[in-house]
């Protein structure tokens, strides 16, 4: 009887020592439990952080060519500008020079004015204009109309 106590009371002991590392089990599977779950919630708040860094790696991409595009059209702008701006100084020139007219300049000779670079080509000194030109040689500059310059063909511009 004594014998069956002693192994009763061992089997308790045992018995309570696997229910403690049971409980320790459960305690840290509890841990292990939380540990995933705040994994999980960390990767869902990654995955998407990165699909908000996407969305605004896209949209700077869109604004990126987007700039691009409207440089390429500012500098073909600025380059017809420019081309503009120089045909404005040639005619400005022209215009001057017809103003002045055949004024002698100090050296005796004219300053005639030219003709656009619309035209084609310039004259050369003692060179006659195109079709029905009438401007005079005056040695190495040429004097022109405002006609042959500004043609007055548009009913507008003939009432100027």
């Amino acid at each position: 009887i004594e014998e069956s106590q002693s192994n009763a009371e061992n089997g308790v002991k045992a018995s309570e020592q696997v229910a403690a590392l049971l409980n320790e089990m459960v305690s840290h599977s509890d841990k292990v439990s939380t540990l995933v779950a705040e994994v999980s919630s960390a990767s869902i708040e990654q995955s998407q952080g990165i699909e908000q860094i996407n969305t605004s790696v896209a949209e700077m991409d869109k604004v990126t060519q987007s700039n691009a595009s409207n440089a390429e059209e500012s500098a073909s702008a600025s380059e017809e500008l420019n081309a503009q701006a120089k045909e404005l100084n040639h005619m400005l020139a022209v215009l001057v020079r017809i103003i002045r007219g055949g004024q002698k300049s100090r050296n005796g000779k004219g300053k005639g004015a030219v003709p656009p670079k619309s035209e084609g080509k310039q004259l050369q000194p003692g060179e006659k204009g195109g079709a029905g030109s009438q401007g005079k040689d005056n040695g190495d500059a040429r004097v022109l109309k405002p006609d042959q310059v500004v043609p007055l063909e548009d009913k507008e511009l003939e009432e100027f």
